[in-house]
């Protein structure tokens, strides 16, 4: 390029450097010989086309014959103006024939093949370039050779190596052999992405079909299975950093769900009866049993990262809870599990009403339940309650001052007319306090 040589720049939007002006040196300047080819304009035209559909070729009426060379009378008109003898131009024996030919002598041509097979890297899957001469035969089953591997530097009788009859029995005796070595089988765990939703979709599906064909080899691998992971944790099957990885991940899916949620109505009924059947198989007693369930909730609850800790699953399993409450055969299975008498300090005010002559019965056995919540004591007459508080559940596990919770308890029954009295157990060291509280709450 000289120095007075004018430098342009395409004109289609891609910002590279010029090379032809169409329009006889009138038109646009582009980075390509054919406009098409220009990045910006290829881009430009790929947005233009989505969403859109192409338009269907119109049925036709006329003698004339097919445009693509197979000389049957033409049935349709594409929007082009074409005529062929059929809705798919694909399906045209004349257009077949041209694309064939086409490829032939495309593919015929030594110096694009050895162009493109130097481009491919290595590690990429090898280009099957079709094979014209014969007399050519497959390197593993000796049959008569259709592609050829430049990569490879091998014929085969099939467009990948590995769907040859001979290439398959090979490679699958090799993996069985390399399967048995306990290095080879750690990296292919190492080397495997569990978090991978496409990878796992597949794996379920061939696993299934696999399962289908072979019935009897599912039961013999099972036992197998059983054999060799009995007495074992799953921590010391898969390796500790394998076994956190994937507990973790289980535990992002079950985050705020519930089996059925998770899993379906089917397989969530099916894992409960598997739990179900080890815990008959088991030696341990039932008490024993219970205690160990105990230390695996209190693990859960002690964990900061468990589910059991997370805002989604305490308001899920809140508003739950809230809405059993409210079923009233959910509440008389509770109250008959129960068995419950009043506690001591419950006792000690019913002894009280009767010193006082108050007209106060316990309904704290669930025997009343006004929206889903119990109280203690109730006035039929007045429609008063009284409630006892324990310091240890209302003070310290629920998360709210005094002064809110009683204001929302009240507020509460207050809704179904009910005027409510709060008494706390630290307020028994007076109890001449807690008569005159009483006695002033009933002339109210």
């Amino acid at each position: 390029m000289t120095d007075n040589q004018e430098v342009h720049i395409c004109e289609y939007g891609c910002n590279r450097p010029a090379i032809i002006q169409f329009g006889n040196g009138k038109g646009k300047w582009c980075c390509s010989k054919s406009q098409n080819s220009c990045p910006a304009k290829k881009e430009r035209a790929r947005l233009k086309s989505i969403g859109v559909k192409n338009t269907p070729p119109q049925p036709i009426e006329t003698n004339k014959v097919c445009s693509f060379g197979c000389n049957k009378q033409a049935k349709f008109i594409y929007k082009t103006g074409s005529l062929c003898c059929s809705d798919d131009w694909h399906r045209c024996p004349g257009q077949k024939e041209n694309i064939s030919a086409r490829s032939t002598k495309i593919w015929s041509d030594l110096d694009r093949r050895k162009r493109l097979s130097e481009t491919q890297r290595k590690d990429l899957i090898a280009v099957a370039i079709p094979v014209t001469e014969e007399g050519k035969v497959c390197k593993d089953c000796g049959e008569q050779a259709k592609f050829f591997f430049k990569t490879n530097n091998r014929y085969c009788c099939s467009d990948r190596i590995e769907r040859c009859p001979e290439a398959k029995k090979k490679t699958s005796i090799r993996f069985k052999l390399l399967w048995k070595t306990s290095e080879f089988r750690q990296k292919m765990f190492e080397s495997q992405d569990y978090s991978d939703p496409i990878r796992r979709k597949k794996l379920s599906v061939s696993l299934k079909r696999w399962c289908k064909m072979h019935p009897y080899l599912v039961l013999l691998r099972g036992k197998k299975i059983s054999e060799t992971i009995a007495g074992k944790s799953w921590e010391e099957l898969m390796g500790k950093e394998r076994f956190l990885k994937r507990k973790e991940l289980m535990r992002k899916k079950m985050l705020g769900k519930t089996w059925i949620e998770r899993f379906g109505f089917l397989k969530a009924n099916i894992a409960r009866m598997k739990s179900s059947r080890k815990l008959l198989g088991r030696k341990e007693t039932r008490k024993e049993i219970l205690i160990d369930m105990s230390e695996k909730k209190k693990d859960h609850w002690s964990d900061p990262n468990s589910s059991y800790n997370s805002k989604e699953f305490r308001l899920k399993k809140s508003r739950q809870t809230k809405k059993q409450w409210k079923d009233p055969v959910f509440v008389k299975k509770i109250q008959q599990s129960l068995h419950n008498s009043p506690n001591g300090p419950e006792r000690q005010l019913i002894e009280l009403f009767k010193e006082l002559e108050l007209n106060y019965k316990f309904v704290g056995d669930w025997s009343l339940n006004i929206n889903g919540r119990n109280p203690d004591f109730i006035n039929y007459k007045s429609k008063k309650l009284i409630e006892h508080f324990g310091i240890y559940y209302h003070d310290k596990i629920v998360d709210l001052s005094r002064e809110e919770h009683e204001k929302e308890r009240i507020d509460f029954f207050k809704k179904y007319g009910y005027k409510t009295l709060i008494i706390w157990e630290d307020e028994w060291i007076n109890i001449d306090k807690i008569k005159d509280k009483i006695l002033n709450f009933n002339v109210e």
